[in-house]
């Protein structure tokens, strides 16, 4: 009875320590036109035909990325970054090294007004609205 109790628990334990092994992907990310690192691309693991995020992760200073999986069927990585057109690769059974290159893009903003208000001086004083004084400046000054 001890032995069978034992060799169903061994049984178990490799079963569910094979299932929790992880792979790790990793990369590096570059520029397509000037084939330099890219740093801060986010990179997120994607199921479900892109639409739900299982793991992201961030490139370093290198332009270089780790992240973990437990399968690569059905898993996309897409990597973004403002400036440059996104891109989503399927993995692939077996790969755990991926060179991406992205293309950049132009970002047309709208112009940008700054407007501040008008300073108006009485003789030696420059008299301030209530709302913009700081109250602990105001108990602080004698």
């Amino acid at each position: 009875m001890k032995a069978s109790l034992l060799l169903f628990s061994i049984i178990v334990m490799n079963f569910f320590g094979l299932s929790a092994q992880s792979i790790v992907l990793s990369g590096i990310v570059t520029d397509q036109e000037k084939e330099e690192p890219l740093p801060y691309v986010i990179v997120m693991l994607k199921t479900d035909g892109g639409k739900s995020i299982l793991q992201y992760a961030r490139t370093d200073e290198k332009g270089t990325f780790s992240i973990k999986t437990s399968t690569t069927q059905n898993r996309f990585l897409t990597f973004s970054l403002m400036g440059y057109e996104s891109i989503s690769i399927p993995l692939v059974e077996g790969k755990k090294n991926y060179r991406v290159s992205l293309k950049p893009k132009l970002v047309q903003i709208k112009e940008v007004v700054v407007k501040a208000p008008k300073i108006r001086t009485k003789g030696d004083t420059i008299p301030l609205s209530i709302m913009w004084l700081d109250m602990q400046i105001v108990r602080t000054k004698p």
